[in-house]
């Protein structure tokens, strides 16, 4: 079954998201080899959120975990790292040989996946360092 990615935008309450005030920011589908990698690495992190505001914490939404900058960069860099097979794989492919429409489509199509999540984690890394708190959301 394939996950998403979500980021979402929170306002805190003594530190804990609200999710009456959640906004989807951005999404994408996630590749079972991500999945895998982040789990293998430990870098699913489970919080729990409150429903509203005077409520206490009572949903449990897993994330990428927060606050280490060093797993969010390991993660981007698996994500690049997984980008510049596929276009070296599709340049070796069509090295001297025709260009095949339908190749080249699901090759397109695999690349745009994997760019459009590193995209949103350097997204949750922007919005994380300014004023507004943003966190990626595994559904």
């Amino acid at each position: 079954m394939s996950k998403m990615l979500y980021l979402v935008e929170y306002i805190l309450e003594d530190g804990v998201p609200i999710d009456e005030t959640s906004k989807n920011l951005d999404s994408a589908t996630v590749p079972e080899e991500f999945n895998r990698f982040l789990e293998e690495h430990g870098f699913v992190q489970t919080i729990r959120i409150m429903e509203t505001a005077t409520c206490p914490p009572s949903i449990d939404i897993e994330i990428i975990q927060e606050n280490d900058e060093e797993r969010l960069e390991q993660s981007v860099r698996f994500v690049e790292d997984r980008t510049l097979d596929i276009i070296r794989r599709d340049k070796q492919a069509i090295a001297g040989e025709l260009l095949v429409p339908t190749e080249t489509e699901a090759t397109l199509d695999e690349l745009y996946v994997w760019l459009h999540i590193r995209s949103l984690l350097k997204s949750e890394a922007l919005l994380s360092r300014g004023s507004r708190v943003a966190k990626i959301v595994i559904g």
